[in-house]
């Protein structure tokens, strides 16, 4: 039963890589003109990532609303060991969450730092949570590497 539990987050794991790589694509792709596109081909993973363990790991998905795919990734970034993180990546996802609230603070009547409060978030948060988006990318692109993923234009599109 434990060597299924594991063959079945295994699996999992490479399919979620795959969708997850291709969507985190379409998304940079999608994004306006203005924007920088955010791209990992630059990125040495070496640098940012000491380690990270992806096999043989026993996923537990607690609760019926679980998502089994968040299950995987907490257990993944759990285990994994980030030297360091892309400031301009962190400072990518960082601008965009940001510019999500202003643009809801603009169409409201609130300032920033009462929608932030409202919210029950602050811009630690935010930044805690960008480099933790950071985190997954830099693991999607080492486990695809590793496992030989690679996603065709067609499938990315």
């Amino acid at each position: 039963m434990r060597l299924y539990s594991r063959l079945t987050a295994l699996l999992l794991a490479t399919v979620c890589i795959a969708v997850l790589l291709a969507s985190c694509q379409k998304t940079a792709e999608t994004v306006s003109d203005k924007e920088t596109n955010i791209d990992y081909s630059d990125v040495d993973i070496s640098e940012y990532i000491g380690s990270v363990t992806y096999k043989g790991l026993t996923v537990v998905i607690e609760g019926d609303g679980a998502s089994k795919e968040d299950a995987l990734w907490k257990v993944i970034l759990d285990n994994a060991e980030i030297k360091a993180y892309p400031e301009d990546k962190v400072r990518y996802y960082f601008e965009q969450e940001k510019a999500s609230y202003m643009y809801l603070v603009n169409n409201d009547e609130d300032s920033y730092e009462t929608f932030l409060k409202v919210r029950g978030t602050t811009e630690e948060d935010m930044l805690r949570d960008a480099k933790e988006m950071v985190a997954k990318d830099l693991i999607y692109r080492l486990v695809a590497e590793n496992e030989g993923i690679a996603l065709t234009q067609e499938e990315k599109d």
